[in-house]
């Protein structure tokens, strides 16, 4: 038992309290014939003093419980900013130094959740891939610079219905995002042909089914193996 701890403060209230209240039986005793009466006087004398007593010990506790509850709440509601004042050196002291610790540790960690989250916007913006995502009802959440150039002339299409931006688009590239499956396709934009590779995969997203369309241009791609082919068939002539 540490001499700061609760148990320590606690024992020394009622050791002093005891010793008291034995000084004014005492004292009273004096005064009437009766024992009894001597410890009821005495403990009618010292009933304020005790009450006073345990309200001075109470009172910073009950005032530091109140504040890690409000600090709690706020931590459930996503901010992690409050701190605890601490000058005691008992059970809660140590209390409030964990829950302090813990404030700091969720700072911390939403400080580099929020780091790689900007790294994979900014890789996720600036891929050459068009990616676009469709929450359940149809509307899109995220899409890319380069998803916006190819289906939506640059604009933002965030909360825009999918299907409004499918209907504009060339009939190949609608057809082919108008399905369910992935794709290997050709379509003719301004005056030259492009070949897409389509990829849609579906996953959940805070707690709900979300559709992740990729759209990757392939004509280099592919007319780099054709060269390489036609290299190969050169070579066997």
């Amino acid at each position: 038992m540490r001499i700061f701890s609760l148990e320590g403060k606690l024992a020394a209230a009622l050791f002093g309290w005891s010793l008291l209240t034995a000084a004014a039986i005492v004292v009273v005793a004096h005064w009437l014939e009766s024992p009894l009466q001597a410890a009821l006087v005495a403990v009618m004398i010292l009933l304020a003093p005790a009450l006073v007593l345990a309200r001075r010990l109470a009172r910073p506790v009950a005032g530091l419980i109140r504040a890690l509850s409000g600090s709690v709440s706020a931590f459930g509601d996503g901010d992690f900013s409050f701190s605890i004042r601490n000058s005691r050196r008992d059970e809660v002291g140590d209390l409030v130094d964990a829950h302090n610790e813990l404030g700091r540790v969720l700072r911390e960690q939403r400080q580099n959740l929020f780091q790689r989250e900007l790294l994979l916007d900014t890789v996720v913006q600036n891929t050459p891939n068009a990616l676009i995502l469709v929450e359940p009802g149809g509307h899109v959440v995220h899409a890319n610079l380069a998803a916006r150039a190819l289906l939506n002339e640059g604009r933002a299409m965030h909360g825009v219905r999918f299907d409004e931006i499918v209907a504009e688009a060339p009939p190949e590239l609608a057809q082919a995002l108008s399905a369910a499956q992935d794709a290997l396709f050709s379509v003719q934009l301004g005056e030259e042909e492009e070949t897409f590779h389509l990829s849609q995969r579906n996953f959940k997203l805070q707690g709900r089914t979300h559709r992740m369309i990729i759209l990757r241009r392939m004509t280099r791609e592919l007319s780099r193996q054709e060269v390489i082919t036609w290299k190969k068939v050169i070579r066997v002539v």
